[in-house]
């Protein structure tokens, strides 16, 4: 007997009442499972995903149906869509990256450990922007944004940027974004020991072997870590993952423990596995226009303010030294702030419960609790399920709501994890 005769019985034996128990079970959009037969045929011997795909399931059971089985979707419109530029972004900053890796040696050497803006080039602490090693370096940043913004639009992928008037608008205001962008992940750059290790890094890996819960089914997983950066210390390896993103992103434990936003902790457990590295930290860049009011600042504080407004946030191990290397400027123990990554000191020194480090402890728990998670969907998955079980909010962007007819006075929905601090097993913790 299915899911949904099951329902229908339930009620059936409470009310007594077959008619009445068969409406209100369809009044309430139940969905059936899929049988077993068929999801054998859909996924055969092995079950090959995406962590978007994993939580889309996650954020609804029914809207991943529509989506990656029935394969719904919207006729489709000869316009620029959000991924599009996000894409051309990822694409010129991998294309960047790559270009500056020996050139910015150089200004690692002749320039202090302190971001550009900080550097006293004139008695009255301004900046002159034209003048030795700084003009060399804002030089060397522009030529090869335009470079790599050449590359990039030299592939047949972003035409579509140069087919319409409208949109050669649209290129312009990305090239003022991407100046500031550059800029930004240039000074992170320098002012870190990490090195770039790999951009675009493919993941296309076993990640479970068939047991019970995957249904002896092999799961595989897909993927693009956009940029990873290693560092050598002592007698360890470090790396740290930055993901670029074109709104703001955490890393927050209520998401996690509900299904979704688990994609950093994935990436840097398959990276811990494959390379042999230790995690240091994951960390979301983003790539959006920030406006400011640059009549009312002069060039320094409108450089500072491009530099602060792009802060990353993420997940970092909570260790000093390890810090320090992935920030230069945090030597200088005067420092309150890192100017890039998400930490604040306290007077004793010590990072402030508003900064994002924490115990390696709770680094490895949430490993652990992300693969169990991961392991649920899947096994859901396969079971079939595919009800109308949206979490809490994501009805109002789904494109399918006017196909599952959601009731939410009848339907349930599915709230947010009460999770809101991390914890290490055994004992809380105030992070």
């Amino acid at each position: 007997i299915d899911n949904l005769n099951k329902k229908i019985l339930k009620i059936y034996k409470e009310d007594g009442n077959f008619v009445k128990a068969e409406e209100e079970v369809f009044s309430k959009n139940i969905e059936p499972n899929i049988k077993e037969d068929i999801i054998n045929k859909i996924y055969k011997n092995s079950f090959k995903t995406s962590i978007s795909r994993l939580e889309s399931y996650s954020k609804c059971p029914f809207a991943y149906h529509l989506k990656y089985i029935i394969k719904a979707k919207e006729r489709e419109e000869y316009k620029l869509q959000a991924l599009d530029t996000g894409r051309f972004i990822h694409k010129v900053l991998e294309i960047y990256i790559d270009n500056i890796e020996k050139e910015l040696e150089h200004f690692k050497n002749t320039l202090p450990n302190s971001p550009f803006y900080e550097i006293e080039l004139l008695n009255d602490n301004k900046l002159d922007y034209e003048s030795g090693d700084l003009r060399d370096y804002l030089n060397f940043i522009k030529t090869n944004l335009n470079k790599s913004i050449d590359e990039a639009f030299n592939t047949k992928e972003y035409e579509i940027f140069k087919d319409k008037k409208k949109y050669l608008m649209l290129s312009n205001k990305l090239m003022k974004l991407l100046e500031k962008v550059t800029l930004v992940v240039t000074e992170d750059l320098r002012l870190s020991n990490f090195k770039v290790y790999k951009t675009e890094y493919i993941i296309e890996d076993k990640m479970f072997n068939s047991n019970i819960r995957t249904k002896n089914k092999d799961v595989y997983l897909k993927g693009i870590i956009d940029r990873i950066d290693v560092l050598k210390y002592g007698d360890k390896e470090y790396f740290r993952i930055i993901d670029y993103k074109s709104s703001k992103k955490q890393i927050k434990p209520e998401e996690i423990y509900s299904g979704i936003n688990f994609q950093m902790p994935i990436y840097a457990n398959i990276i811990e596995k494959k390379e042999k590295l230790n995690n240091a930290g994951m960390l979301y860049f983003t790539a959006d226009i920030k406006p400011l009011k640059e009549k009312e600042l002069d060039q320094n504080e409108i450089m500072k303010k491009t530099i602060l407004e792009y802060k990353m946030d993420g997940l970092l191990l909570d260790d000093k030294d390890i810090l320090k290397q992935m920030d230069k400027t945090l030597e200088d123990e005067t420092k309150k702030n890192s100017f890039l990554l998400p930490l604040e000191r306290k007077k004793d020194g010590d990072f402030s419960a508003r900064s994002k480090a924490v115990e390696k402890e709770i680094l490895n728990n949430l490993k652990e609790d992300t693969e169990d998670i991961i392991l649920n969907i899947i096994e859901k998955t396969l079971d079939g399920n595919v009800e109308i079980y949206p979490l809490d909010d994501v009805c109002k962007y789904c494109e399918y709501e006017n196909i599952c007819m959601i009731d939410k006075n009848k339907n349930n929905i599915r709230k947010y994890s009460k999770i809101r601090k991390w914890k290490i097993k055994g004992r809380d913790n105030d992070k």
